[in-house]
């Protein structure tokens, strides 16, 4: 499907790859600003070899981390760097039902950016949790909490709103390795300088 998606991209603005094409007719540039607009892919490239005679394509395609629901009542992803795409590709589309929905009790677009700009933040050092999510919701304040599985339990990461994410997150690690919150499944971080573990 998402081959089909690129060709006629391609063929609506008269840029074709066809077997035996002479490569200094090939549009590279062309081609690159029609896979630019593609918000579906992670990353791409078009290289043409004067010295094998082709011309290569290859697309690596965004993974959805969570999914919520449009203005327009479409389906939109986020990506593991928060940046929201519609899913194009068969991968993408199957990936639905095992996605979180990100429920927000104001249903805005400020909401979903706030999410948004929230997992673009986050550190590397707890991907894991994205990995594991189970949901995102966003509170009537802009509160947003996390959903997620740390190990075999369950826990609810309260962030607050997306800012100061690294102490927050800094905060977070120090509090999950204390002995005494190993069984504990609430981390309140809305105020990093006073945190609440329940």
């Amino acid at each position: 499907q998402s081959a089909t998606t690129i060709t006629n991209a391609l063929k609506s603005k008269d840029l074709t790859l066809m077997a035996g094409m002479k490569l200094a007719r090939v549009d590279i540039q062309g081609i690159k600003s029609i896979l630019s607009r593609m918000d579906w892919l992670a990353k791409y490239s078009v290289d043409r070899n004067w010295f094998t005679g082709k011309i290569t394509l290859s697309i690596t395609e965004k993974i959805g981390v969570a999914k919520a629901l449009a203005t327009d009542g479409s389906i939109v992803y986020f990506d593991k760097d928060g940046q929201l795409f519609k899913p194009v590709s068969a991968t993408q589309i199957a990936a639905m039902n095992n996605l979180p929905l990100v429920q927000s009790q104001g249903n805005s677009r400020e909401d979903l950016a706030e999410v948004a700009k929230l997992l673009q933040q986050l550190p590397t050092e707890i991907s894991g949790f994205l990995t594991n999510l189970t949901g995102i919701s966003v509170a009537k304040s802009g509160y947003i909490s996390m959903k997620t599985m740390n190990g075999n339990r369950s826990i609810e990461i309260i962030w607050g709103r997306a800012d100061s994410i690294a102490q927050k997150s800094k905060v977070l690690m120090a509090l999950m390795d204390l002995p005494e919150n190993s069984t504990a499944t609430k981390f309140d971080l809305s105020m990093p300088d006073s945190p609440i573990v329940s």
